[in-house]
């Protein structure tokens, strides 16, 4: 079961807005690792980029950002996008490490 849909649960619908993400900046020089995840697909928030953009230059040099997608909605575009935006190295080396059906259907 979902727990989104738990009687009682209280989970309210609606993405991490940047205001919000900007108000965990002073904690970012202080973590490990920043996981962008909630409850959902992450490639699906519109600001994915930019959150992981801000996050980089202000983690330590031996953090990193990452997520947990189940890749569909991952194609070239979005993969060098991410790169870009300074997605940690061994998200790509995840992707081509699978096998090559899902590799090609991750990278289209």
């Amino acid at each position: 079961m979902c727990v989104k849909q738990t009687p009682g649960s209280g989970i309210k619908e609606g993405d991490l807005s940047l205001p919000a993400f900007e108000a965990l900046a002073p904690a970012l020089p202080h973590v490990k690792a920043l996981v962008l995840n909630g409850i959902g697909e992450p490639l699906l928030h519109p600001q994915l980029e930019t959150f992981i953009r801000i996050a980089k230059p202000i983690l330590p040099a031996h953090g990193w950002v990452g997520f947990q997608t189940n890749g569909l909605l991952l194609d070239y575009r979005r993969a060098a996008a991410l790169a870009d935006a300074g997605l940690a190295p061994s998200t790509e080396r995840q992707i081509r490490s699978r096998p090559a059906s899902a590799r090609a259907a991750a990278l289209g």
